[in-house]
């Protein structure tokens, strides 16, 4: 009982910590994108006392964001159409064709009294492989 109340204790001061951790900064975003140009730059002296303002949202706005914005949407789906468009027929025969495959046996070495030509041919007898195979 005392190890759960200890443990839930831990964990919400922990996710505290990681909530500020990672908190901080967005809301320094935030904050500093509704500043002036000159409340910006004054530091941690206007973090939270400040005029908001969107000034900075409408000139980015007029200097030609949204068709940027369109150019990026465009380029990304198109990509992910070709993409698709080889993926999903590949994907597919992938997933119909029957593969066999030899589940290899690391016990013992392979032996290697045999020619080359007969370890490429055959499985060893005495370890390697062990002979299992996923084909029926």
């Amino acid at each position: 009982m005392i190890a759960t109340r200890t443990s839930t204790w831990v964990s919400r001061i922990g996710g505290v910590l990681l909530l500020v951790l990672y908190g901080t900064p967005l809301v320094w975003l935030l904050t500093t994108s509704l500043k002036s140009n000159t409340d910006a730059f004054r530091g941690l002296q206007t973090l939270f006392v400040f005029q908001p303002t969107l000034a900075a949202y409408q000139r980015l706005l007029a200097s030609g964001l949204g068709q940027s914005a369109v150019n990026s949407v465009l380029i990304a789906a198109g990509a992910t159409a070709v993409t698709l468009l080889f993926a999903v027929p590949a994907a597919y025969a992938l997933a119909r064709v029957r593969v066999c495959v030899r589940v290899c046996d690391h016990s013992s070495p392979p032996s290697r009294s045999r020619s080359k030509r007969q370890a490429l041919s055959t499985a060893p007898p005495s370890g390697g492989f062990s002979g299992r195979s996923s084909c029926r």
